[in-house]
């Protein structure tokens, strides 16, 4: 469960079959590009590993409850797998509720066809990793996927 320490009761899982899969913490810090993120929001960013199945498909659950003590108007979440924005959630102050929560499922990418009026999800699916001895050597690292 990814979970920053300056901000307790907001949590992140990567779920198969509704159970959180175990998370690795990250060896090497996270260090963001200047393009990556913006500096005012690099130490809000963590960063662990998770183990795929190929073909798998997995949803993402994003949670705000107690000790959480919501200060601002409205609290914004980006859901990005492999560099693209899949999913977005919105917690605002006026309808949040410190007893209750605040949770969000992503399942995957909906798409909706204006003119036919319908939407359509494509489910997350784990990819087939590819590794090669060139990355290890070039990169002296056997990383896969992880989640930032």
């Amino acid at each position: 469960m990814a979970i920053l320490e300056d901000l307790p009761g907001i949590e992140a899982t990567v779920r198969v079959n509704g159970e959180p899969l175990f998370e690795y913490d990250d060896d090497e810090e996270y260090q963001p590009q200047d393009d990556d993120v913006p500096r005012h929001k690099r130490a809000k960013v963590t960063s662990h590993y998770i183990e795929s199945a190929t073909g798998a498909e997995f949803t993402i659950k994003i949670s705000v409850g107690q000790p959480y003590k919501m200060k601002c108007p409205s609290l914004g979440f980006k859901v990005f797998i492999d560099g693209v924005c899949t999913n977005r959630g919105l917690v605002r102050n006026l309808e949040y509720l410190p007893q209750i929560g605040w949770r969000k499922e992503c399942t995957g990418v909906s798409t909706r066809d204006v003119i036919r009026k319908t939407k359509r999800t494509q489910n997350f699916t784990f990819a087939r990793l590819q590794t090669s001895m060139l990355a290890f050597l070039c990169t002296g690292s056997t990383r896969g996927l992880y989640v930032r």
